[in-house]
C-alpha cells in the first residue's frame, strides 16, 4: 500500500513537486516517530528493514522495536545521511523526559514536531515548554516542523500545519539540505514566513555573544501577524505586539553566561 501510494504521488508530483518520502513504522517504544529518506531507492530500502526478521526480532518488527536498533542499522546502512529521524508529540511528556537523554541520536534525529493539531507544543502550559524543549534543554540541535496530525478539539485547534523550508534550490537536494541543517519552519493557520539571526548567524546555527542577545527577525504573512516573542530554554518571554503584516525588529534578552538556545514565535490572527 506504501508502495502503491509513492507511486501516484510521484505521478502527480511530475516536475513541479517535490517528494518527500517518509513513514511512520512502529508503535511503542518507537511510536510516534517517522522516518525519512533522501530518495525512492533509499526508501524502499528502509521500508525492507521492518520486514527482516534478521535484523529486527521478527516478534517486534513493527510493534515494540527498540529505538537503538533502527538507529544502529540506519547508521550502519546509510552513513551518508540519507536517513534522517523526525519525531512527533504525542501529549505524554513524562514518556518523552524520563528516556530523552539516552534515547536520541543525534546523526539522524535532525527535526522534532513543534506545530500540530494540538497547538504549538513549545508554547507549553503556564509558559513553559514541554517537547521538544525537553530535548533541546540537553543541548541537542534540533530543526522544527510542523505536522497536521491529531486533532481532538482541545484548546486552541490549528486547522492545519506545515514546515516551511529555507532552501538554497528548489530541489529534492534543496530541501533534505534545509531539513538536515535545521533551517525549517513549523507553521499553521496563517501561513507566517520567518528568518532570524544571532550575530550574523542564521537559524539553525550556533553563536557566542557577550552581553544581551540581541536576535534580527523578518517575518512576513498574508494575514495580519498579532505579535512576536523569543522562547528561551523552554520559557516563554514577554510578547511584542506587531499588528502588521511584515516587519523586521530585533528581539533582546539577557539570559545570563551560559549555554541557552531560542527560536522566534510570531502569531498571526487566524
Amino acid at each position: 500500500e506504501l508502495t502503491w501510494t509513492y507511486d501516484q504521488l510521484e505521478a502527480e508530483a511530475g516536475q513541479e513537486a517535490i517528494v518527500l518520502y517518509g513513514t511512520e513504522p512502529g508503535l511503542h517504544p518507537g511510536r510516534h516517530t517517522n522516518l525519512y529518506a533522501a530518495s525512492r531507492p533509499t526508501f524502499d530500502h528502509l521500508c525492507s528493514f521492518f520486514q527482516e526478521p534478521a535484523r529486527f526480532r521478527a516478534k517486534d518488527r513493527l510493534n515494540g522495536f527498540d529505538r537503538s536498533q533502527i538507529h544502529r542499522a540506519c547508521m550502519e546502512s546509510f552513513p551518508d545521511r540519507q536517513v534522517a529521524i523526525v519525531r512527533h508529540f504525542h501529549g505524554h511528556v513524562a514518556d518523552d523526559d524520563r528516556d530523552s537523554r539516552t534515547s536520541f541520536a543525534p546523526e539522524l534525529e535532525v527535526a522534532m514536531e513543534a506545530m500540530q493539531g494540538r497547538g504549538n507544543n513549545l508554547l507549553g502550559d503556564n509558559g513553559r515548554a514541554g517537547f521538544p524543549a525537553i530535548y533541546l534543554n540537553h543541548g541537542f540541535k534540533i530543526g522544527l516542523v510542523g505536522g497536521s496530525d491529531h486533532f481532538r478539539g482541545r484548546e486552541l485547534t490549528n486547522r492545519y500545519c506545515l514546515t516551511g523550508f529555507w532552501v538554497k534550490e528548489r530541489t529534492t537536494a534543496g530541501v533534505w539540505d534545509a531539513l538536515l541543517n535545521r533551517r525549517t519552519v513549523a507553521t499553521s493557520n496563517a501561513k507566517i514566513a520567518l528568518w532570524a539571526t544571532v550575530a550574523d548567524r542564521g537559524m539553525g546555527e550556533e553563536a557566542t555573544v557577550s552581553g544581551p542577545v540581541r536576535i534580527k527577525a523578518s517575518v512576513a504573512s498574508a494575514r495580519t501577524i498579532r505579535r512576536i516573542t523569543l522562547i528561551r530554554d523552554g520559557v516563554v518571554l514577554p510578547w511584542t505586539a506587531l499588528e502588521a503584516t511584515m516587519a523586521t525588529l530585533e528581539l533582546n534578552d539577557n539570559p545570563g553566561p551560559g549555554r541557552h538556545w531560542y527560536v522566534v514565535t510570531a502569531e498571526a490572527v487566524s
